[in-house]
């Protein structure tokens, strides 16, 4: 998981890459799975932009989740990797998507079992897609510089108690897109609003009294660009986190990016916050002096403005083997650091954890 936000960043920019033209299609998808393994009862959750696949599967007996990635054709065929860590392969789903399900063959070092999986969200909240890309010449003029945004964002669908669905459906948006507004129409309407909002911006601040030589000479100032993805990192139990990253130019020497996290308890109808996982006003200096031993051993010291600055952040996620906080770049280091991801193991700081949190998720004292 310390590789997280690394690979979320990456994701942002090869997003940028393919934003070639305007669209306005359902690119992103998100599933979650309950089966089986030969006899082994398994829970799946995954993400899906256009042929690449990832996401995690873990065994209802140890619950240790395991990371999978892979791709699917056009024909619905789909490979997972599963791996615990980015050089080790534990095994390979091949098989195929149909409706619903997916069915197929399971292949680790030691045998091959026939594997089955069906969508199931008793337990987690069903997400829809919003996907679109626009390509907007400062204008409306051809030869003038480029305005690139991608979204893709998820919003929940399925739940029965509508709090919940209203609730989470603006966590996403606030902290997605602008910790001032919240959905006031549909999650496609609102963020359909919002690029328009964004590009009439762009005409208004860039185009205002513009020069054409100017522009055509220093370009690469004016070739802004906005990329926003949210992604589910754990859907299980009645609990959700969710990973909110962008990347955005305006202008200047450099664009800036971020990765922020959602938690939601979907049994109690509200945000996760760290008080909730760990008692922050008793044990907040034995946090922050375990990330900052994490920090050492990462050899990140020299990257921090000082040693006083850094916290124990709201900035968190959670999985079903422990907790990761994230620092974005200028909160505890200057923008060359880049983030900073630490990342704890329950039974590292089981010490730390609340009693209803451990309870919650199974984590023995």
């Amino acid at each position: 998981m310390k590789k997280l936000l690394v690979i979320n960043i990456i994701f942002v920019m090869l997003s940028f890459m393919a934003c070639k033209s305007n669209s306005n299609n359902q690119e992103t998808n998100y599933k979650h799975y309950s089966g089986n393994i030969g006899e082994m009862s398994i829970k799946m959750s995954l993400n899906r932009d256009s042929s690449r696949v990832w996401g995690y599967y873990y065994s209802l007996k140890t619950e240790k989740e395991i990371s999978v990635s892979g791709t699917i054709d056009e024909n619905n065929n789909i490979i997972l990797k599963a791996h615990i860590d980015s050089e080790t392969t534990t095994g390979t789903f091949t098989g195929t998507l149909k409706k619903n399900t997916i069915t197929g063959i399971w292949e680790d070092n030691n045998s091959e079992r026939e594997f089955s999986l069906k969508e199931d969200y008793s337990k987690s909240i069903k997400f829809e897609s919003y996907s679109r890309k626009e390509k907007h010449n400062l204008l409306n003029i051809d030869s003038f510089p480029v305005f690139n945004i991608a979204i893709n964002s998820l919003y929940p669908v399925n739940t029965k108690n509508g709090k919940v669905l209203t609730e989470l459906n603006n966590l996403i948006y606030k902290s997605f897109i602008n910790n001032e507004l919240t959905l006031k129409e549909t999650p496609t309407e609102t963020y359909d609003n919002y690029i328009e909002t964004m590009i009439a911006d762009y005409d208004n601040i860039v185009g205002k009294d513009v020069n054409p030589e100017e522009i055509y000479e220093d370009s690469w100032m004016y070739q802004w660009e906005y990329d926003a993805n949210c992604r589910v990192m754990l859907n299980d139990n009645n609990i959700v986190c969710l990973s909110l990253s962008y990347y955005e130019y305006g202008g200047g020497a450099h664009g800036n990016y971020a990765s922020d996290y959602l938690n939601y308890d979907i049994k109690n109808k509200s945000e996760i916050t760290l008080n909730q996982v760990i008692d922050t006003v008793a044990n907040s200096d034995a946090l922050t002096k375990l990330i900052l031993k994490e920090l050492k051993e990462q050899g990140r010291i020299e990257d921090l403005f000082s040693k006083e600055e850094v916290y124990a952040t709201e900035n968190f996620y959670l999985d079903f083997s422990g907790i990761g906080f994230v620092y974005n770049p200028y909160e505890i280091g200057p923008y060359v650091a880049g983030a900073f991801d630490v990342y704890f193991v329950y039974e590292d700081i089981k010490h730390l954890l609340r009693k209803d949190f451990k309870k919650k998720l199974g984590i023995k004292n």
